[in-house]
């Protein structure tokens, strides 16, 4: 095992390059914000949630069914809850 002393907190590494975190660090709130969904995908986000391509997330950003936000990106930014929203309304009812 690797030791690494930084400030006054130590990790030790162990031989699977996993960190092994003392006791003293408090690493809950990480990990709830990491298991929370953010409230923008990518398009090819939503498109894996739609489960085709991504021309059928673009026509609804075309139509306005699904919100994005504008962005300084070569890819668009959409809302989540705008995409599962359409992709609810595309499911066929019966």
């Amino acid at each position: 095992m690797v030791s690494s002393t930084r400030a006054a907190s130590s990790l030790t590494w162990s031989d699977n390059r996993k960190p092994i975190v003392p006791e003293a660090i408090s690493v809950g709130p990480i990990h709830r914000r990491m298991r929370e969904l953010h409230p923008w995908i990518s398009l090819r986000e939503a498109s894996r949630l739609a489960g085709s391509s991504e021309s059928l997330i673009k026509g609804g950003i075309k139509r306005g069914q699904i919100t994005q936000r504008k962005v300084h990106r070569a890819h668009p930014s959409l809302e989540r809850t705008s995409v599962i929203a359409f992709l609810h309304d595309r499911r066929p009812s019966g």
